[in-house]
This record gives C-alpha cells, structure tokens and sequence, in this order.
C-alpha cells in the first residue's frame, strides 16, 4: 500500500510540472442546497448591464500570492417566473464581478458570470438578497456561475417554430 501512495505523489509532481500549480479548494453545491439557501429562485432575462466602478476583489482566492482585482457589476433582469420566494416587481438588479484585469485562463479561476441583453437568453438564478435589495448569487462572489444556469427556452415574444418547422 505504501508503494502505490509514493507512486501517486510521483506522478501528480510530474503532471505538473513546468506549470504553476493553481488549484483551489472549492465548494460543489448540490441542487438541493442552493434549493435550500436560496431567497429567491427565478427564471430571467438580463436586459441591462452596469459596471458599477466600485473596485474590489474576487473573495477567498488569489492568482499566485495576488488577490484577483474585481470590479462590481449590476445586471438587471426581467423575471418570467418565480419558483421560489417572492419578488416587489418584475425586475430585479443581480450583482456580480467580472475581473478588472483579465489574465489568461488557468486551472483554479473563479466561476464569475457575465450577461449580454441581446443575447436574449434565460437563466435559472438562485439568488441570495441584500440588505440594499440587490441580489447576488446564493453560492458567494467567487464562483456565481453555480447558481446560474443558462435555459433553452424562448424569451417571450419570439417565435416558438424553428426555421426547419416552417412550411
């Protein structure tokens, strides 16, 4: 048994090296526990995007010994349906960070979320709210993209019937 522990610390240093070892420790949030956390579950489409200019940092992680720079978006969306809790209106603002610098991708980078209103997509949110109204995702700052998960459905007003299902 001792024998195949080395063997496994032999071949996960030669995997990596040459390149920096960058993983990280982090949550895997079930279904039923986002279910459970969450404040507010909806189905949305984004129809505004807003860099709100307040710098911060991604929470809990760091590229190398540097803590990733941040900047604080709002993004507000148009909600088609509640599953969970209740909203004041249709719309509602979801906070979230994109990095302020964007480096090259690596192993360890965290789940931010980004959204384009032309894109006219829907999204499944589990959604936390704040003491200011906003809503963030219901897995923390560092990785959203848990709680976010882009539908296949139409956004209401297009058409249901595919090009392929015409005449």
């Amino acid at each position: 048994m001792r024998h195949h522990w080395k063997l496994l610390v032999v071949l996960l240093v030669l995997s990596t090296a040459g390149e920096r070892a960058s993983a990280r420790l982090q949550q895997v949030w079930s279904q039923q526990q986002m279910t459970d956390k969450a404040d507010l579950i909806v189905i949305a489409s984004a129809v505004d995007v807003r860099d709100t200019g307040v710098k911060t940092t991604v929470p809990n992680i760091k590229r190398g010994n540097d803590l990733i720079g941040a900047v604080e978006m709002e993004t507000t969306f148009e909600v088609s349906a509640v599953l969970k809790g209740k909203v004041e209106s249709a719309r509602l603002v979801f906070c979230h960070l994109r990095e302020e610098k964007k480096e090259v991708a690596s192993r360890g980078e965290p789940g931010l979320v980004a959204f384009d209103p032309g894109a006219k997509k829907q999204y499944l949110l589990f959604l936390k709210r704040d003491a200011e109204g906003r809503y963030s995702a219901v897995v923390g700052q560092t990785d959203p993209a848990d709680a976010v998960r882009e539908l296949n459905l139409p956004v209401e007003g297009e058409s249901k019937v595919t090009e392929r299902g015409r005449g």
